[in-house]
């Protein structure tokens, strides 16, 4: 359904004559990442709501969405493996590992560890995007530096909730995913 719509906006793009090869691109994919990430957030949205984890769903969003909007991570060429990617993340943040979480002393360890490598990979950006410029990296690492000190201290302030582990989790998961793409982008690898 989803392949559907996209084709018809790109259609009526290429039909309109006052805009550039590129502008039309560019529209093109801001309207694919809409109604891709609003498809999978309405998809997840349903099923946390089913299994009364919503609002654990919606802290890990919470303290990943700016992580990943700033600093990047693994990317993947079709819907699907996104889809089954970001679900799995989720899934594993709001129920395996939910219920654990380290002292608070190892936590802040960790958590300390996740600012350290964050900022130092970051950001990682799509095969399907430009490179970054070195004022952008610069500024870019800035923004990791603060999105992941924030996110820590959010996590500790809630440390004696049950919101604590899931956003301990979503954010070694989203150090993890940062060292598995810069691990692949120095081999050459492409996204899935």
């Amino acid at each position: 359904m989803e392949v559907v719509i996209v084709r018809i906006i790109a259609d009526y793009l290429d039909s309109v004559p006052d805009l550039s090869t590129s502008d039309k691109a560019k529209l093109n994919y801001f309207f694919s990442c809409i109604l891709y990430e609003g498809s999978k957030i309405l998809l997840f949205l349903i099923f946390f709501a089913l299994t009364q984890r919503l609002k654990g769903f919606l802290y890990s969003m919470l303290i990943l969405l700016p992580l990943r909007i700033i600093s990047g991570g693994l990317h993947f060429k079709h819907y699907l493996g996104c889809l089954a990617f970001s679900f799995g993340y989720f899934y594993i943040v709001n129920i395996p590992l939910a219920n654990f979480m380290p002292s608070l002393a190892i936590t802040l360890l960790i958590l300390c560890g996740c600012i350290f490598m964050n900022y130092r990979i970051g950001p990682i950006t799509s095969d399907s995007r430009p490179a970054l410029t070195p004022e952008e990296i610069r500024r870019g690492k800035f923004h990791i530096l603060v999105a992941t000190i924030y996110d820590t201290i959010l996590t500790t302030l809630f440390y004696e909730t049950p919101l604590a582990p899931i956003g301990f989790w979503t954010i070694v998961l989203h150090s993890m995913q940062l060292i598995i793409a810069k691990l692949r982008k120095k081999r050459g690898g492409k996204c899935v």
